[in-house]
């Protein structure tokens, strides 16, 4: 069944992410955000993935699976944001950052008793 994976920072690990899952998976569709126009055009030019936005909120909901690529305290922000957005029943978020504990610490404090499964241990 193909899925659908957001990639939110398109930067070394992101982008890597992204190839690896277009690789073994080329029927799931790829999203990604970067706020960057060059790095999402990148990520479009060399098929990294198939969509892109500079709005992180847009692509969320279309998602099963939600990868936070992106710098700790943008990380914490956009999991607030994700607390507050309609995403899809069971969803599952995570990240690539390297400090999980405020990680962990956001993602329980906003996304308890939401329909979605945060993986970030």
């Amino acid at each position: 069944m193909a899925k659908t994976v957001y990639i939110a920072g398109l930067g070394l690990i992101g982008a890597s992410m992204a190839l690896g899952i277009k690789r073994d998976h080329p029927d799931y569709e790829i999203l990604g955000y970067n706020r960057s126009q060059a790095s999402r055009d990148i990520a479009l030019k060399e098929g990294m993935i198939d969509r892109a936005t500079d709005d992180f909120a847009s692509f969320a909901p279309l998602a099963d699976i939600i990868i936070l690529s992106l710098p700790i305290k943008q990380t914490i922000a956009f999991i607030k944001e994700l607390a507050n957005l309609d995403l899809k029943e069971g969803v599952i978020i995570s990240d690539a950052g390297s400090t999980k504990s405020a990680i962990v610490d956001a993602a329980e404090e906003y996304l308890t008793g939401k329909s979605v499964r945060f993986v970030g241990r």
